[in-house]
């Protein structure tokens, strides 16, 4: 749903349509805390950097809710769904504590999770 593509830009996927962020790259050894939101209602989406805003903007995949089913990809990129796995496009790095929220979280939230 929300891959990160190469160390310098960022492309947020939801059901086939992308946004290109506008994010600093965070490839620089250390621990990072990245929060994205998005809701299907307006399309609105925000990429929080260790408890900051970083990005945001409306309209992607608006009223297209992600249906049950699917498959959830992280580390690597895909240009068609099952299309397979390529390592020259795999993440290289560690995931840590990775959460799902079935709700948008507030600003104050995220602020709240990357402060423990």
């Amino acid at each position: 749903m929300y891959p990160l593509e190469s160390f310098c830009s960022w492309v947020l996927y939801v059901n086939g349509k992308e946004k290109i962020t506008d994010c600093p790259s965070v490839n620089d050894g250390s621990w990072h805390h990245i929060a994205i939101t998005w809701t299907s209602a307006d399309g609105a989406w925000k990429v929080y950097i260790d408890g900051k805003l970083s990005d945001g903007g409306m309209g992607l995949s608006v009223g297209s809710p992600i249906p049950g089913g699917g498959a959830l990809v992280l580390g690597q990129e895909q240009d068609k769904k099952g299309e397979g796995f390529n390592p020259a496009e795999s993440f290289v790095g560690s995931i840590s504590q990775l959460n799902l929220w079935d709700y948008v979280l507030s600003p104050q939230q995220v602020n709240s999770i990357f402060s423990v």
